[in-house]
């Protein structure tokens, strides 16, 4: 049985898009280092110009955290990383749901996982200047993402916070920004089934674990157990998770 699933038009735009994120993160280490410091130890300069420097260093950690998200097909299957496993599958797995935000819908047509989608200002799709970016919270990470033609593309046919997920493919589909694709289906439902929880689980413990550095396994249990059943309609106990999901897994 054959599935439909999605792609990039252009395999170059992830890669473009990574580029230009690498450039404004050389640019704005090269501001943080004009202060005479390195980007780690801003104890010895003004109150004023510390806080612009932690400005500056949130952005570029931002910055970095796109520059690990970007779609990487270069790779097989059994070949990736962990985390190109996760941004595959979060990437994937959006486009089935019923709508999206504007910021989802720019990152997916960019290559970034759509999670990082809580990194660009929420009012991007009304912005139509720059200079509105220059005071906004995490102003390289949005001015980058600004600038893309596929953002003024995207702002030109859907200027509004959340888009109908159906509309928005048939729309990038035409305009080639996206394409569709069909895969067989060799493995058993279940098989595939517990990949992709296994992917989603992954993809919270990790959120998880970065917010909570102690976090016990029971405790990421319980939070996985919540979240699969209120966000995503799956209903595992935690000590199925504990037991079948993290119990093998190094990370946990």
């Amino acid at each position: 049985m054959a599935n439909i699933k999605y792609k990039l038009f252009h395999d170059r735009t992830a890669e473009r898009f990574k580029e230009d994120i690498s450039r404004m993160k050389d640019a704005l280490a090269q501001e943080i280092n004009a202060y005479g410091q390195s980007p780690i130890n801003i104890t010895t300069i003004s109150k004023e110009d510390k806080e612009k420097v932690k400005r500056k260093m949130f952005d570029l950690q931002a910055l970095a955290v796109l520059n690990e998200s970007f779609l990487d097909y270069t790779n097989i299957e059994r070949e990736i990383s962990v985390k190109q496993r996760d941004t595959r599958y979060e990437w994937e797995s959006k486009l089935t749901y019923s709508r999206l935000t504007y910021n989802e819908c720019l990152l997916i047509l960019l290559g970034v996982n759509p999670t990082c989608s809580d990194l660009l200002h929420d009012d991007l799709y009304k912005i139509k200047k720059e200079k509105e970016l220059f005071t906004t919270k995490l102003r390289s990470v949005n001015l980058v993402c600004f600038r893309q033609h596929e953002n003024n593309r995207l702002r030109r046919r859907f200027p509004k916070m959340h888009v109908n997920t159906k509309t928005f493919i048939l729309w990038a589909i035409e305009e080639r920004l996206l394409k569709q694709t069909l895969t067989s289906n060799t493995e058993p439902n279940s098989r595939t089934q517990t990949k992709n929880q296994q992917y989603l689980i992954n993809a919270i413990a990790r959120k998880i674990i970065t917010d909570e550095n102690n976090a016990t396994r029971s405790h990421i249990s319980n939070c996985v157990s919540s979240e699969l059943e209120i966000k995503h309609n799956i209903r595992l106990k935690p000590g199925t998770i504990r037991r079948e999901y993290l119990g093998t897994h190094p990370i946990y």
